[in-house]
């Protein structure tokens, strides 16, 4: 946060994000929030033309604010407020946004469809359930944009886009849903 007092015709110097290829004027109160591990510098106050010397109350004030460490190493939990999922919103542990790799076997200390279906339903039924579910939950949080974005999700390319392999070896997807709840050809806007 730039906090800096200068005296009249100063400028308040830059801060530059290198990766990006951008500076922010550090003007008084503005606040840039970016990941320190990207290489970053700035520039001291710069005096008006023609001074050869800097004022001596001409000096930066920043402020540097840190986040807590399981925000930083991924061990907290994030409850984003894009958009409401039942009576709260979509909570997204450790385990969903850690550095693993997509592939990796997830777990779950509670009962779940996903986890515990097998015992009740045969692979190919709960591959389908599990993804239509899929489908269902990311239209609800998309439809929750704007309405004048005239949000279109292709139920059948979602849905092909996901797959399982059986065991003969073949690859199937969940197929098309054609009678999805408020289903909606892909070429028709809302």
């Amino acid at each position: 946060m730039a906090m800096s007092r200068l005296p009249k015709d100063y400028e308040d110097g830059r801060f530059h994000l290198l990766a990006l290829g951008i500076c922010v004027h550090l003007e008084y109160m503005r606040i840039s929030v970016f990941c320190g591990l990207n290489k970053h510098g700035g520039t001291p106050p710069i005096a008006p033309s023609g001074h050869s010397e800097v004022a001596r109350d001409a000096t930066r004030m920043m402020g540097v604010m840190y986040p807590p460490e399981a925000m930083i190493n991924g061990a907290g939990s994030v409850k984003t407020i894009l958009a409401t999922l039942g009576k709260g919103h979509l909570e997204l542990p450790p385990e969903v946004t850690g550095y693993v790799s997509l592939q990796q076997q997830k777990s779950s200390n509670e009962a779940n469809w996903a986890t515990d279906g097998e015992s009740v339903m045969e692979d190919i039924s709960l591959f389908r359930y599990v993804s239509r579910s899929l489908l269902q939950v990311s239209s609800h949080v998309l439809m929750q944009l704007p309405p004048r974005l005239r949000i279109l999700i292709n139920t059948e390319q979602f849905l092909n886009s996901i797959s399982m392999v059986d065991e003969d070896g073949n690859i199937i997807t969940p197929g098309n849903w054609a009678h999805a709840p408020n289903a909606a050809h892909a070429d028709t806007p809302p």
